[in-house]
This record gives C-alpha cells, structure tokens and sequence, in this order.
C-alpha cells in the first residue's frame, strides 16, 4: 500500500514538474508566442533602463538602509519615545526613595493606617485618579 502511494506521489511530482519545472517554464518562454514584439521591446527597453541607471548611480534601483534617509519624523518620535521612558524611570525610582529618604516613612504609613479610611472609599479615589 505505501508503495503504491509512494510511486503515485512520484508520478504527479514528475507530471507537475514537467509542466512547472524550469526546464519547462525556459521552453516555454522560448517557444511561446503569446509576446508580442511590442511587449519584448518594451522589456527590453526597461531592463536597459535599470541596468544604466544601475551603473550611473552606482546604486541599487530600491532604497536600502545604507543609502535611505531616515524623515524628521521618525527621529523626533523615537526621541520622544526615549525621553518618555527615561522620566517614567526617574518619576518610578525617585518618588519611592524620596519617600523613604526622610526617615518618616513608617510614622507616616502608620498614620494613614490609624485613619480607618473605608476601603470603598479608597477605591472609588484610586478610580477616579486612574480613569483618564
């Protein structure tokens, strides 16, 4: 059973690479009479365009990285970006430790917990404060 499969999984590989293979795609382009000599010398006018613009300029037709300019745009977003995490960092880091710098911060943590603040209260502020 597997034999048989394997040997008509070779037959339609052989069939399909006899109609797609590049042998058949080159005797197909040779042989085809679907181009016009008006498509070919169009062709070939535009395959000699991108070959002497390719030498005149010494470079490639797209843009690649070496010789694409980056707009204004995209260097003052990332330096928006950059500035943005650089004070998230230092609000994140310097408000704990300016807390905890005084030396008041257990008295000032038990303050709060002697409050008795209810919990819904504190979470309807926490609310209001993160909703945007």
């Amino acid at each position: 059973m597997s034999f048989a499969l394997l040997s008509l999984n070779r037959q339609l590989l052989s069939r399909a690479l006899s109609r797609t293979g590049p042998l058949a795609i080159a005797q197909q382009k040779a042989t085809s009479s679907t181009v016009t000599p008006d498509v070919a010398s169009y062709r070939a006018k535009a395959a000699e365009w991108v070959a002497e613009n390719e030498n005149k300029y010494k470079r490639p037709v797209s843009p690649h990285i070496q010789i694409y300019r980056f707009p204004f745009q995209v260097w003052s977003s990332g330096f928006h970006r950059f500035t943005g995490v650089l004070l998230n960092i230092m609000l994140y880091t310097a408000g704990p430790l300016a807390f905890l710098a005084t030396g008041h911060s257990a008295e000032v943590l038990n303050y709060i917990y002697a409050m008795d603040i209810p919990s819904w209260f504190i979470l309807s502020v926490k609310l209001c404060m993160a909703w945007p």
